[in-house]
């Protein structure tokens, strides 16, 4: 050939490894269809109590509620729902999130210490704010203590809505979990605890949806649910049964703070598998901090330990730790123990593109012993046949936003261009295309195997 196919855009030394699902990190997106910023919210809340608490420890996670000043409100709906967070110098968010936030018939905030008057600027948007300082500082504790805020301040509460400041709840979202929630209700004689609804977490450069997964922060206000584990905490139903109702089209967007420091979650998440050695949730999140923190050989141990665990059942979550060790391998430059571990995580759970993406993404940068590209294109080709044979995006949050993006149809066409199989190249860069319109690499790559941008454009690609 007189010109060389041009390869994939920011080749890496090693598979990168996507720090997805963590609380902080996520590229700032604009947000469309909430009201302009400085709109009132429409409770009224009696003149702030000016409180400040020091919460120690989890045994504080059953104290008493926060006596905090009765919020005078109405309801809007058959539902009282009331919005409850915790907050520590989040100023700059308070307008955007209010703004969103405003459907709900009340909002109580904890202020865990701000030192900029994020309190001051929700108040004057309608919250009701208490100061609590959690020593030493735990997200279940602060969180419980937020829940017993907000019964405290709207005592006639039906349903509760936990978020966070760097979130937003798309505009509607009231409507559409009392709707849900309502006939949920008379179909089975009773409420139910727990409300499901989609979470995105982050987002792509071009503004489309990055890691997103279903997630469950509503809940009825007094089904007994707490908060547990001193980081990722989840909530605990205790004794009761929990019963989840679907809200379609409820959506929380996640705007992460890069700003905010993350040095405690390590910390937090040893104590947390200190605390439960058997809750296998925890060990996961544990070897994933330390991969992130590159502690390569001890994050291989721990989620090996992840693996072993009797209760570690979840196939994605399992195919997730298996694609860590891989990524670690690979830091550690042992690449064929790394494509074996990918490898194991797709037959674990074969119905995931992501072993599959990490693994062709981690043939196609592989180099020579001095350092020289030297793609392995036959792996390219076997694992992004893998990939694209996967059709269905599961929405749980191993999920990462690349292997459902143009990526593998990318690799693949290079890969099958490169081991002589062309027109199937042809055909797999059409698909690439349709995923990625204004990649002009990758209408580079079609032109010079014989394909113009817009030929075959009606039938959409398999993602």
């Amino acid at each position: 050939m007189a010109k060389k196919i041009k390869k994939s855009a920011a080749r890496a030394t090693a598979a990168t490894i996507n720090e997805e699902a963590r609380h902080d990190g996520a590229p700032e997106q604009k947000t469309e269809g909430v009201p302009a910023n400085g709109e009132d919210f429409h409770a009224e809340a009696e003149a702030p109590v000016e409180k400040t608490a020091s919460v120690g420890g989890s045994d504080d996670a059953n104290a008493e509620p926060t006596k905090a000043v009765e919020a005078k409100t109405s309801r809007t709906g058959v539902l009282k729902i009331v919005v409850y967070a915790i907050a520590k110098d989040e100023a700059k968010f308070v307008d955007r999130w209010m703004d969103s936030m405003r459907e709900a018939d009340g909002v109580a905030v904890v202020d865990t210490g701000s030192s900029d008057d994020t309190a001051e600027k929700l108040r004057a948007r309608g919250a009701v704010v208490v100061r609590e300082e959690t020593n030493p500082w735990r997200f279940d504790v602060a969180r419980n203590r937020s829940i017993d805020h907000a019964l405290a301040a709207f005592p006639d509460a039906d349903v509760l809505v936990c978020t966070d400041l760097d979130e937003v709840l798309v505009a509607g979202w009231r409507a559409k979990l009392e709707a849900a929630w309502t006939a949920w209700t008379r179909e089975n004689g009773h409420a139910p605890t727990t409300g499901e609804y989609e979470y995105v977490w982050n987002f792509n450069h071009d503004g489309t949806d990055g890691t997103k997964f279903m997630y469950h922060k509503v809940h009825a206000a007094r089904c007994g649910a707490r908060w547990t584990h001193p980081v990722h905490e989840i909530l605990d139903y205790g004794p009761a049964k929990q019963e989840i109702v679907r809200v379609p089209g409820m959506r929380l967007e996640h705007h992460a703070d890069h700003a905010k420091s993350r040095a405690q979650y390590l910390d937090l998440l040893k104590a947390s598998v200190e605390e439960c050695p058997q809750d296998d949730r925890n060990a996961h999140y544990y070897g994933r901090e330390l991969m992130f923190r590159g502690r390569w050989r001890e994050a291989i141990e721990a989620l090996e330990k992840h693996l072993a665990m009797p209760t570690a059942t979840w196939r994605a979550e399992r195919a997730a730790s298996m694609r860590f060790i891989a990524n670690c391998h690979v830091k550690l430059g042992d690449r064929k123990t790394a494509y074996a571990w990918w490898k194991a995580a797709m037959a674990e759970a074969p119905n995931q593109r992501e072993a599959a993406v990490e693994l062709q993404w981690a043939a196609y940068t592989n180099t020579s012993p001095n350092g020289r590209p030297l793609p392995d294109w036959q792996t390219v080709v076997e694992a992004g046949a893998f990939a694209v044979a996967v059709t269905t995006r599961d929405m749980n949050y191993t999920t990462k936003a690349e292997a459902w993006g143009a990526r593998p149809w990318d690799l693949l066409a290079l890969g099958l261009w490169y081991t002589g199989r062309k027109a199937e190249a042809r055909e797999a860069v059409k698909e690439a295309m349709k995923l990625a319109p204004g990649d002009e690499r990758i209408k580079s790559n079609a032109r010079l195997m014989g394909v113009e941008p817009g030929d075959d454009a009606d039938g959409g690609a398999k993602a």
